[in-house]
């Protein structure tokens, strides 16, 4: 086997740092609000993305943490369909500093749109809140 460099050093391209939705909460979500999604769209209900690439050091004990989190708006524009959360914060690119932008989670888009086109979504109707959960993630690139 032909060995790297950053296989020596444990270098990982992470994408980016997210709680990531249990199998639970991922399905309660895609159930409450599967009649609005268009049937073309693009399912995800993946993830609330904490930050661009890998957790500031100071923020590394979070890691395989499990978070709750509030769904408390529910946002649609004609590109994507997300909720808005609350529980968690999310971080600035490449600050420590919290982000003060919308925390949420795309559940679906339009294609060819990608899920970070529901950052762009400024209508917010409040909903019922309910919880769910995930676990905090460091996600790997390709």
């Amino acid at each position: 086997m032909i060995k790297t460099f950053e296989h020596f050093v444990g270098f990982r391209n992470i994408a980016y740092s997210g709680i990531i939705l249990d199998k639970e909460s991922r399905y309660e979500l895609l159930n409450k609000f599967s009649d609005i999604i268009p049937d073309d769209w693009e399912i995800h209900a993946h993830h609330m993305t904490i930050c661009m690439g890998e957790l500031p050091t100071i923020y590394r004990d979070y890691r395989e943490e499990e978070i709750e989190l509030t769904v408390t708006h529910l946002g649609i524009s004609d590109d994507a369909i997300a909720v808005k959360v609350k529980g968690f914060f999310a971080l600035s690119r490449g600050k420590n500093e919290v982000d003060e932008r919308v925390q949420h989670i795309t559940i679906a888009t339009n294609p060819p749109n990608s899920p970070k086109i529901s950052n762009d979504i400024t209508d917010w109707e409040e909903i019922k809140p309910f919880k769910i959960s995930g676990i905090v993630k460091e996600i790997e690139g390709v």
